[in-house]
């Protein structure tokens, strides 16, 4: 029985259909920064290009609050191309200015003595088609020059224009992913401050004094849990609409030792009903408000937590 129960747990790394979020989430973004809604996003995407995370073939670039960027490898890119029964192969090479200023090409990426590298460019072979599919990319548009753009620029400016030709000959294997290489020189810089637990605190500080204003109104009754393609009908903060203090006082955040008690009544829930935990998970998110467990004050585990507990028990009859 554990060894079937293991295997059961194992089995998307060898069938990504069967890969689920906390999964993916645990392994690509530990630290939780991107938002249900990105990792939703790179789910659909290792399942409908079966791209697997897990040797890296696709995976997150996250810079501070930004929206998380989906990256794939080259080889994994290159891989799909090659797949499509009508690669014929490419030829690519840099674009450079000589020394009378004139703009030339060649193939590969050493150049003469004395010429300035401008750019890379690309040539992409389909049997079904009389002409290639030709694509140039300029150096100043992706050379953050750090890290090899700097060691070697000629090298990565042909990547980036085999990998835009190769997206544009085959679409319908390639279309709409991105290599590293180029979304490093879209990436934005980051200089929003980071938030940090004070700016957290002064933020829930706000919320609570903005829901002890609306306390008046009636608590609405709580609706049953319902799938994840279903509305959830919005609900105040447990712990805004019953954490009872003046505006002086400075919220306290649950432990971890409680978020892993909800986490864990989560799961019991999730396995009963059948769902997937980050469904179950995102249900209670939405309907106490809430980004992250983390966020829930100690004056509201005992309502999301019996809140939890009392469909697992209904469920369990």
């Amino acid at each position: 029985m554990e060894n079937q129960l293991q295997t059961t747990k194992g089995a998307y790394l060898t069938d990504l259909q069967q890969l689920d979020g906390e999964t993916l989430r645990n392994f690509v973004d530990p630290k939780h920064q991107a938002s249900p809604q990105e990792l939703q996003t790179l789910l659909a995407i290792v399942k409908n290009r079966n791209l697997n995370p897990f040797t890296k073939e696709v995976y997150f670039i996250k810079y501070g609050n930004n929206p998380a960027q989906i990256v794939v490898s080259k080889d994994a890119f290159m891989k799909r191309a090659e797949q499509n029964q009508n690669y014929d192969g490419f030829e690519s090479g840099v674009i450079y200015e000589d020394e009378k200023g004139e703009l030339k090409t060649k193939k590969g990426v050493i150049l003469p003595r004395k010429a300035t590298l401008i750019g890379g460019w690309c040539e992409v072979y389909r049997k079904d088609r009389s002409r290639p599919v030709y694509r140039e990319v300029e150096l100043s548009a992706y050379n953050t020059h750090k890290n090899w753009w700097q060691k070697a620029p000629g090298q990565m400016i042909e990547k980036v224009a085999i990998v835009a030709a190769v997206r544009d000959a085959f679409s319908e294997n390639v279309g709409g992913l991105y290599t590293a290489d180029e979304m490093e020189q879209a990436a934005p810089i980051d200089v929003t401050p980071r938030e940090t637990q004070d700016d957290v605190k002064a933020r829930k500080m706000t919320q609570i004094e903005q829901q002890r204003q609306e306390q008046a109104q009636p608590v609405q009754p709580e609706p049953e849990l319902v799938e994840d393609t279903e509305e959830v009908e919005e609900q105040p903060q447990p712990q805004q609409a019953r954490y009872e203090s003046r505006s002086d006082q400075q919220p306290n955040f649950i432990s971890n030792e409680q978020h892993d008690t909800i986490m864990q009544q989560i799961n019991e829930l999730a396995l009963i009903t059948g769902q997937a935990t980050e469904t179950v998970a995102n249900y209670y998110l939405k309907k106490y408000k809430l980004n992250d467990f983390h966020e829930l004050l100690v004056a509201g585990f005992n309502v999301v937590s019996n809140d939890i507990q009392t469909q697992i028990n209904n469920r369990k009859g």
